[in-house]
C-alpha cells in the first residue's frame, strides 16, 4: 500500500505538471495572438499616413495647398461673374465631398475614428462652410486682389488665439510676422487700387470675417487630429 500510495502521488504530480504546462503554452499562445494583431493592423488604423504612400515631403504638400488655396480664389472670382456668393459655396462644398470622398476610398476607407474628434471635425464642417461663404462675398464686393490679402490674415487671428487663450509662448520672429500681417491689413482696407462701383469702405468686413473665422479654425484642426490622426476623412 506504501508504494502503490507513493506510485498514485509520483502520477498525480505528472499530470499536474503537464496541465500547467498545457496552460501555459494555452496563455501564451493567447495573449501572443492579439499583439500579432496589433502589429498587422495597429499602424494600418493608426493614422492616413501610414496607411496610404508618402508621395510628397510636408513642404511640398503645403506649397500644393498654397496654390490650391490661390487658384480657388481666382477662379472663384471668375465664377461669381455668372453666379452668387451662395451658389459658389454650394457648388464648392459639392466639389470637396466628392473629391475628399474619392480620396477617402483610395485610401483604405473609413478608419476608426474618436466620437471627440468626430464632434470637432463635425463643428469645423459647418465653420468652414461659413468661411467660404464670406469668402466669395469679399471677392464679389472687393475684388481678388483686395479680399485675398485680408482672407489670409489668418495667421494674425490664429496667433493672438493661442497667446491669449491656449497661453503659448511667441517668438520674436512669430511677433514681427503678426506685426507685418496687420500692416498689410491696414494698407489694404486704407485704399483698394480697384474696386467695383457698389464698394463700401465696410466691406472689408466679410474677407476679415472669413480671415478671423479660419484663424479660428487651424488651432481646432490640430487640437482634433490630437485625438485622432485621421486627415484625409476629417476632411472628407
Amino acid at each position: 500500500p506504501g508504494n502503490d500510495s507513493a506510485h498514485g502521488a509520483s502520477f498525480d504530480q505528472c499530470i499536474s505538471q503537464s496541465r500547467r504546462h498545457y496552460i501555459r503554452k494555452d496563455l501564451k499562445v493567447k495573449n501572443n495572438k492579439p499583439a500579432k494583431t496589433r502589429a498587422l493592423t495597429g499602424t494600418a488604423l493608426s493614422s492616413t499616413s501610414s496607411r496610404i504612400p508618402r508621395l510628397m515631403t510636408p513642404e511640398a504638400t503645403a506649397l500644393l495647398a498654397s496654390i490650391s488655396l490661390a487658384l480657388f480664389a481666382v477662379y472663384g472670382w471668375l465664377g461669381l461673374r455668372y453666379s452668387t456668393p451662395l451658389t459658389g459655396t454650394i457648388v464648392s462644398l459639392a466639389a470637396r465631398t466628392v473629391t475628399l470622398g474619392a480620396a477617402l476610398a483610395l485610401s483604405g476607407g473609413v478608419p476608426r475614428y474618436q466620437p471627440a474628434a468626430m464632434k470637432v471635425f463635425v463643428f469645423l464642417g459647418a465653420l468652414q462652410s461659413a468661411i467660404s461663404l464670406l469668402t466669395f462675398i469679399g471677392l464679389q464686393k472687393i475684388g481678388t486682389s483686395g479680399s485675398q490679402p485680408l482672407r489670409n490674415s489668418y495667421p494674425l487671428w490664429s496667433t493672438l488665439i493661442a497667446i491669449l487663450i491656449l497661453h503659448e509662448q511667441a517668438s520674436l520672429a512669430v511677433l514681427a510676422g503678426t506685426l507685418l500681417v496687420v500692416a498689410g491689413v491696414v494698407l489694404i482696407s486704407w485704399k483698394p487700387e480697384t474696386v467695383t462701383p457698389s464698394y463700401r469702405a465696410w466691406h472689408v468686413v466679410y474677407s476679415l470675417g472669413a480671415g478671423f473665422l479660419a484663424g479660428l479654425a487651424f488651432p481646432l484642426r490640430r487640437y482634433g487630429l490630437t485625438i485622432t490622426n485621421e486627415p484625409i476623412f476629417s476632411a472628407s
